[in-house]
């Protein structure tokens, strides 16, 4: 199954219903770590913590293709931390998959990814909150961010 929609995609989950009770520890314990770092970027991008974001939660490979500078990062995400400024009222997970590749984000990149959907509530409205995570040696760190509003 295959979404799309306009800027950006959802992938094709890589480990149907029936084989998610044959992932092994490790592969339980990279998506739970994968997504406690996501959920901290996240919380470092509400809070206006920006720069804190840059310096540690950024992937080396994000640093290199787009946010080359903090500066960069503040100008990319101080809207959305004005927008949907704390903690949200409500968030749940949607859709979380492993993958190899990120096609249209860094197709050329072969690495562990993992891509995380969230469904939050702000008192500025219901966004889709998306985390693509690289895992950069031993840390998971963000690749990318990505924040719409639902209607």
């Amino acid at each position: 199954m295959l979404f799309r929609s306009i800027g950006i995609f959802v992938l094709q989950p890589t480990v149907t219903i029936a084989q998610a009770g044959e992932r092994t520890a490790k592969e339980n314990s990279d998506e739970d770590q994968a997504k406690q770092e996501a959920l901290s970027a996240l919380t470092l991008m509400h809070g206006n913590q920006i720069s804190k974001l840059y310096r540690e939660k950024i992937s080396t490979l994000q640093k290199s293709v787009g946010l080359t500078s903090e500066a960069k990062a503040v100008a990319t995400f101080g809207s959305i931390a004005q927008a949907t400024p704390g903690a949200p009222q409500e968030r749940k997970l949607l859709f979380s998959q492993r993958t190899e590749r990120l096609p249209l984000l860094f197709d050329d990149v072969k690495a562990e990814f993992y891509s995380f959907v969230f469904l939050a509530t702000y008192p500025a409205g219901t966004f889709q909150e998306e985390v693509y995570m690289i895992k950069e040696k031993t840390e998971w760190k963000v690749a990318a961010i990505n924040l719409r509003s639902t209607f």
